[in-house]
């Protein structure tokens, strides 16, 4: 688990969220080199086990995609990210929807959220200076009573 989220009016409501880190660098005009997908796949498998462990309200996989689009000179600054017409293999598949299908996207329980998080650096300046950030909750997770085990110790890390 690398994130929890509560109200701490509101405990027993709180969210349990693994996340997984996708890097993505624009090359030329048909082609990214997408690094580190493979291990989103291990989130998946991290994801449910903590949904099975821990009975949080909510549990989520966030996919966080770092995306160096500084040569993607074919899009305005606010329009660069993963790529839709790129493919990171020369072939058909394009970067976009392999990462929104991640590997193993369909062993991902299906009461377990996903989100997707983009950071984009769009020009050869700092990401402080120069870049965007884009959230999507792409499927929401389901919720359930979560445990009093688990709203107890969310409680004692308030306290």
């Amino acid at each position: 688990m690398d994130l929890v989220l509560w109200n701490s009016a509101k405990p027993q409501l709180a969210i349990a969220v693994e996340c997984k880190r996708v890097k993505v660098t624009t090359v030329d005009g048909s082609y990214d080199n997408v690094n580190k997908l493979n291990d989103v796949a291990e989130g998946v498998w991290q994801a449910n086990r903590l949904y099975k462990t821990f009975p949080f309200f909510q549990t989520y996989l966030m996919v966080m995609t770092a995306v160096d689009a500084s040569l993607q000179e074919e899009a305005n600054l606010p329009c660069r990210g993963a790529s839709a017409t790129r493919s990171p293999d020369y072939g058909e598949t394009r970067t976009l929807p392999r990462i929104i299908y991640f590997p193993e996207h369909d062993a991902l329980d299906r009461n377990i959220g996903i989100i997707f998080v983009e950071f984009v650096q769009s020009s050869g300046v700092s990401f402080a200076d120069c870049g965007s950030l884009g959230v999507c909750v792409h499927r929401t997770a389901q919720p359930r009573e979560q445990l009093g085990d688990v709203t107890n110790r969310l409680l004692t890390l308030i306290r």
